[in-house]
C-alpha cells in the first residue's frame, strides 16, 4: 500500500502508529483531526478458535489494561 502510495497512484487511511513506524520520504502523512480514533483488535476466523488462542487474548487484554 504504501509502494503504490509513495508512486503518486492513491491514498488510504492508517493509524496515527503509522507515522512512527513506517515513515517513508515519498510518503506525506496527514493527520484527520475531527475523525474518530481507530480501534484496533485481534481477529481470527471462528472456525480456528482454540483454548490456546482464548488464552492469549485474555493474557493480551489483561497486560493492556495493566499498561493503561
Amino acid at each position: 500500500m504504501l509502494t503504490l502510495i509513495g508512486a503518486g497512484q492513491g491514498t488510504f487511511v492508517v493509524g496515527e502508529h503509522v507515522t512512527r513506524f513506517y515513515a517513508r520520504p515519498d510518503v506525506v502523512y496527514v493527520p484527520l483531526r475531527d475523525a474518530p480514533p481507530l480501534h484496533w483488535g485481534p481477529v481470527w476466523p471462528t472456525a480456528r478458535e482454540t483454548a490456546r488462542l482464548r488464552a492469549f487474548v485474555a493474557a493480551a487484554v489483561e497486560s493492556a489494561q495493566a499498561a493503561a
